[in-house]
């Protein structure tokens, strides 16, 4: 009877270690489900400074001399030669329709906001912003009446060749430019412009004057636009911050899914903006775990 109890005995022990090994494995498979993977793949992370700018520009308004019907003979926006009839005023008291010409060659607006001769590229430097703000708060949007009276204003001439100059508030932090420096601006069309910085004004709140060249629609159309200022730029590799682990010893990696399971990945972080990392050691295209709490469960590589 003894030795009947042994091999019992030993049986049990088989069994429970058959479970334990079938539960290990049943484990290591539920966990190698809830595993997420992103592929990573090559891109560029930008630092951005958000900004809503103020559009000065070498522009006028053109008041008509004449008053009567008013008939536009160019197409907003259209860019003109000096000298080139834009619009015809029907006068009762003329004999001819009279003619209005470019005074100088740009483009031709028929809207405007009364800042024209205000809100001057030479006249930025050196006003605070609660001077602009004050001054934008007059600012009345027009356009050109179908009946327009003699001295009134009835069409805007923008010079698209001049630079323009943007003028934005900062926050209160630091950030890496100064003037004299060339730097990028993203407007919300996705459209990268580059800006050199005319000067940092200390007040409070600060502000930042740009100047750009010309040739955005944007610029010469509107009087605020908002563009993204691009502060740092990373290239690599990108995948979810939440991907990355560190080891002892402070090795940075990933843990990448492989056929035989997880593989550790050594990697050098270039940067981080929000959520993603730009990473190199790692290859585009490979599948990065996401959730890596889950790997503790599965032996890796």
């Amino acid at each position: 009877m003894p030795r009947l109890r042994g091999k019992r005995g030993f049986g049990l022990l088989l069994l429970l270690l058959l479970g334990l090994w079938l539960g290990f494995r049943g484990l290591r498979g539920i966990c190698l489900h809830l595993l997420r993977v992103e592929r990573a793949h090559w891109g560029t992370l930008e630092e951005q400074l958000p900004l809503e700018l103020v559009v000065a520009r070498e522009e006028e308004l053109m008041v008509a001399p004449a008053s009567g019907r008013f008939l536009p003979l160019v197409q907003e926006g259209e860019r003109v030669a000096a000298g080139t009839p834009v619009a015809r005023i029907f006068s009762s008291k003329e004999g001819k329709p009279v003619e209005l010409r470019a005074s100088r060659a740009g483009q031709v607006f028929f809207r405007w906001d009364g800042l024209e001769g205000v809100l001057q590229p030479a006249h930025l430097e050196g006003w605070l912003p609660r001077d602009i703000k004050r001054l934008l708060a007059t600012a009345q949007a027009t356009s050109a009446p179908s009946q327009i009276q003699e001295g009134s204003p009835c069409l805007r001439l923008v010079d698209n060749l001049a630079p323009v100059h943007l003028y934005g508030l900062l926050p209160e932090r630091d950030i890496p430019w100064q003037a004299g420096q060339e730097v990028s601006l993203r407007l919300t069309s996705g459209v990268l412009l580059q800006a050199r910085v005319v000067g940092i004004l200390e007040a409070n709140p600060r502000a930042i004057l740009l100047e750009v060249n010309p040739g955005r629609e944007e610029l010469v159309r509107d009087r605020v636009v908002k563009a993204q200022g691009i502060l740092k730029t990373y290239r690599g590799v990108l995948l979810p911050a939440k991907a990355l682990q560190e080891k002892e010893g402070g090795q940075k990696g990933v843990y990448i899914l492989t056929e035989r399971g997880p593989r550790w990945q050594g990697v050098k972080v270039i940067g981080q903006v929000g959520q993603e990392v730009a990473v190199e050691g790692i290859n585009p295209g490979v599948e990065v775990i996401a959730n890596p709490f889950w790997v503790r469960w599965v032996k890796p590589r």
